[in-house]
């Protein structure tokens, strides 16, 4: 379930995947093979969509690295449970262990995962990558039917209400930016990383 790496400070950097489709896996493992300064910090990485059976493992791993320390939740499902929200079973990283970055996307690209090891608080565009939705003002009438269709329930929008994005369940799926008869949702290539 894990992958234990060795930071060059004597620091540990310590990644626990528990995905069930291996995408953030492939982009941490990825941007961790790209080298790159990190931060004096012990890092946690947790990428996949954690379970009350993977907790306790995340708990331990938590607490066996020294201080000072960082814990990055990868992807929609460590950041809000993605498609699994709903499911008793799965949880926020977040309710396991206190989370100071967060990536957004499914999976996020390369590129924010190297600036979430950084702590570097960002939202770019990155050439090629399907990220999340933008909403067109002037075009959506509030007919909700993105905000109905959402797998993850991303989109979030009362009766008549145009939709509001909560980028931290949002898988890039792309449903909402197919199923708007209006035209008003295009996927962008942006993705976003939060410090808390």
């Amino acid at each position: 379930m894990g992958l234990h790496l060795q930071a060059s400070s004597g620091l540990k950097l310590v990644h626990v995947a528990v995905g069930l489709c291996s995408g953030c896996l492939r982009q941490v493992e990825a941007a961790l093979s790209s080298g790159g300064e990190l931060h004096e910090k012990s890092i946690l990485v947790v990428s996949g969509a954690p379970s009350h059976i993977h907790a306790r493992e995340i708990q331990e791993a938590w607490r066996s690295l020294p201080e000072p320390k960082v814990a990055i939740a990868v992807g929609a499902c460590a950041c809000s449970g993605g498609v699994f929200r709903e499911c008793y079973a799965f949880r926020a990283l977040n309710s396991i262990i206190p989370v100071k970055v967060m990536v957004s996307g499914c999976p996020p690209p390369e590129e924010a995962i190297l600036k979430a090891l950084r702590e570097e608080a960002a939202s770019a565009d990155v050439d090629g990558y399907r990220g999340a939705p933008a909403i067109n003002e002037e075009l959506c009438v509030a007919c909700g039917l993105c905000s109905r269709e959402c797998p993850p329930g991303a989109l979030e929008a009362g009766e008549g209400e145009k939709p509001r994005l909560n980028q931290w369940r949002c898988i890039s799926c792309s449903r909402c930016e197919m199923i708007c008869p209006r035209g008003a949702i295009e996927m962008t290539p942006r993705f976003t990383i939060s410090l808390t």
